[in-house]
């Protein structure tokens, strides 16, 4: 009797699935341009939710040197109005940390779940100036962890250029030139206010003169008392709807005038021999 031993393989294929812990959700503030002495709004938005998971809540701490923002606040957005939640922040010199949440088992979607409304300091200072994020958490409706990263990003600060021109160049005593301030950009809503002064009593012009909002200039009439020769010069100052000054100086008498709240702007007032 003959026997046989019967042997049998078995082979076993594994396939190699990402595994969801492996996926991160992602915080990121967006880039802005703006003027300083005005404020701008940053979009905070959730991404990679439908890979790393949804959250029910979240954690933000955003960083900015205070001499470059006088101010940065926070409100809620779409995605944490629709999901139900509300926001609490804590705001120190530099820092404000932030809490999403909600007393209910809703998760938030990708997209705007904050406003960050940072206003730009009126001083002069680097163009690029960043706020961060750190201390990024964020958990699913059942407490459960989400990896979670955070990117900040930098608002770029925009000076604003105004020229004056006065027609005519020339005016005898008495008489009157019409005076134009011209902006490279539209004045904010609220119109803006910038500074008019004259470094002698021999020219008289109005303390200030306004451009509404939307507009790029605004005139003034410059009325001689004695004899000057008007000429136009290029000058560089901040826009912004509360106080835009620039001054005037009377290169004859080198007199020294108040200028406005941040770089130091000249309209040459030269008198005629």
């Amino acid at each position: 009797m003959t026997t046989r031993t019967l042997s049998l393989r078995a082979s076993i294929c594994f396939i190699a699935v990402p595994a969801l812990w492996a996926q991160s959700l992602g915080i990121t503030l967006e880039a802005r341009a703006g003027v300083p002495g005005t404020t701008v709004a940053l979009n905070l938005s959730l991404s990679g939710g439908a890979n790393a998971g949804r959250p029910a809540g979240t954690q933000f701490t955003l960083t900015y040197n205070p001499s470059e923002f006088t101010a940065v606040t926070v409100s809620p957005a779409a995605a944490a109005t629709a999901a139900g939640k509300s926001l609490q922040c804590q705001a120190r010199s530099g820092s404000v940390l932030c809490l999403l949440y909600g007393l209910n088992p809703a998760v938030m979607s990708d997209g705007p779940v904050a406003i960050v409304t940072a206003t730009l300091s009126a001083v002069s200072g680097p163009a690029a100036r960043p706020i961060g994020i750190s201390g990024v958490m964020a958990v699913e409706a059942s407490g459960v962890p989400i990896p979670t990263t955070g990117s900040g990003s930098t608002v770029v600060a925009i000076p604003v250029g105004l020229t004056l021109t006065c027609t005519p160049s020339t005016i005898s005593q008495g008489a009157v030139s019409t005076c134009v301030v011209q902006s490279t950009i539209a004045a904010p809503a609220g119109g803006a206010v910038v500074t008019v002064a004259s470094g002698s009593a021999g020219l008289t012009v109005p303390s200030t003169v306004t451009m509404p909002a939307g507009a790029t200039s605004a005139s003034f009439q410059a009325t001689d008392n004695q004899h000057y020769d008007t000429t136009a010069c290029d000058v560089v100052d901040v826009l912004h709807a509360s106080d835009s000054g620039f001054g005037c100086d009377d290169d004859m008498h080198g007199s020294s005038l108040p200028n406005g709240p941040t770089q130091r702007n000249r309209i040459d007032l030269q008198q005629q021999q």
